[in-house]
């Protein structure tokens, strides 16, 4: 009887150890996430007071020249990250945004009797011109031209009626610069041709006709090659 006491006693002693192991663990553990909770609420609130830091307003150099340039510089890199020409009569010439880092052009605004004549944007990692879109005088766009970053060759022409709904849609392979699909639209809004040339010789290999509706009406079919109707 006194040894099963004693062999229980131990049981309660070791179960007792163990449990008091585990709640130091449970303990150590809680602490670890505690600190580490701490630790990356800090670096939220560094970062987070750099970032306002990093995007405050820059500030404004004027030239000697009355209003004839105005940059604005970031604070971080003092790259010009705005900069606008005035002509003598302090209306505005052209004006180009860029990157923040790298000062590196990545928009570029012309002016044309005070309003806006082309816009033109820049790839970020190329600073090769991406798009270049046309305005007429009463602010509508008036056509557009979208390039490959690479090839710098011209992807995309977009054509507007004076309503600024789209006329016309081309688009060209970004190497060999054909056209590969030409998109033409009617009064309604809706597509009502589509011709799909061959990116290597340029030849029509589908043409497709819609009715005022916007179904289509016939499809025909050319050999890439010699340009002759095949269906």
């Amino acid at each position: 009887m006194a040894k099963k006491k004693g062999i229980f006693m131990q049981s309660k002693q070791f179960f007792s150890k163990e449990k008091k192991n585990f709640l130091i663990g449970v303990g150590f553990l809680l602490l670890l996430i505690l600190t580490l909770a701490t630790l990356i609420t800090s670096l939220c609130i560094y970062f987070g007071l750099a970032n306002k830091t990093n995007n405050k307003t820059p500030s404004t150099h004027y030239n000697s020249d009355d209003l004839k340039t105005i940059a604005e510089r970031y604070p971080i890199s003092s790259k010009k990250i705005k900069y606008i020409n005035y002509k003598k009569d302090t209306t505005i010439k052209d004006f180009f945004e860029c990157n923040k880092r790298k000062g590196k052009r990545i928009k570029s605004i012309i002016y044309l009797n005070g309003a806006i004549d082309w816009i033109s944007e820049y790839d970020k990692k190329t600073r090769k011109r991406i798009k270049s879109t046309h305005y007429k005088p009463d602010g509508k766009v008036d056509y557009s031209f979208e390039y490959d970053p690479e090839t710098r060759n011209k992807i995309k022409y977009t054509n507007y009626n004076i309503d600024g709904t789209i006329k016309e849609i081309l688009e060209y392979d970004k190497i060999t610069n054909k056209r590969t699909k030409s998109t033409y639209y009617n009064k309604e809004g809706l597509v009502g041709l589509i011709f799909e040339s061959d990116p290597q010789t340029g030849n029509i290999t589908k043409s497709i006709y819609y009715n005022e509706n916007g179904s289509i009406q016939r499809i025909y079919e050319y050999d890439p090659q010699t340009g002759n109707e095949t269906k």
